[in-house]
Parts: C-alpha cells; sequence; structure tokens
C-alpha cells in the first residue's frame, strides 16, 4: 500500500499506510490474545494465514469491487477506475475468429 502511494504520489494514502504499520506489531498481538481466548476468531485466522490462496483471492475481490465502486462514483482516495471502455475481445483473444461471447 506505501508503494502505491509513493508511486501514485497520494500522501493520504502513503499517510494511511504509515498507520497499518505502525500499528500493525500491535494489532498482531491484540488479535494473538483474543484468538487465544476465541476460538471462532482463532479458527478464522487460522484460515486465513493457513489457506493462502484464499487470501489472495480475497484482495483480488476487494481490487475489483474497489475499480468498481470507483467506477460508480465512489470517492476511494488513490483508488483509480478500473476501466474506462469495454475491452476488444478480439485482440484479448484471437482464437475467438470473430465469435462474438457473452
Amino acid at each position: 500500500m506505501l508503494v502505491l502511494g509513493m508511486a501514485r504520489q497520494n500522501e493520504i494514502l502513503q499517510a494511511d499506510s504509515m498507520v497499518i504499520i505502525h500499528h500493525a506489531e500491535g494489532l498482531a498481538e491484540k488479535l494473538t490474545n483474543v484468538a487465544k481466548e476465541n476460538d471462532q476468531v482463532y479458527k478464522a485466522l487460522a484460515f486465513l494465514v493457513s489457506s493462502s490462496v484464499y487470501g489472495a483471492l480475497a484482495m483480488e475481490v476487494a481490487g475489483i469491487a474497489m475499480g468498481i465502486a470507483v467506477n460508480h462514483g465512489v470517492n476511494i482516495p488513490g483508488a483509480q477506475p478500473a476501466m474506462t471502455q469495454a475491452p476488444d475481445m478480439q485482440a484479448l483473444d484471437p482464437s475467438l475468429n470473430g465469435r462474438v461471447v457473452a
């Protein structure tokens, strides 16, 4: 997130990143303490940490959701519209041979 903020020269995103970085260790410690007392929290954290494919999927879905939200006028600092026009499907997949896909 910090790198993204730097790349986009977005001071707000950079500042948000620094807040997260500053509090990450304390948050991890507190989550660990809660997980020791709450089995559901433990299971949720264990699932996210041990199942990296699910974490990756969640991040990808979040990125898509943010892009779509921005496309619909939601103001998310640092986010950019996902796409300004529909892609040329033939250029993306020449094997379509001019067929239209839905």
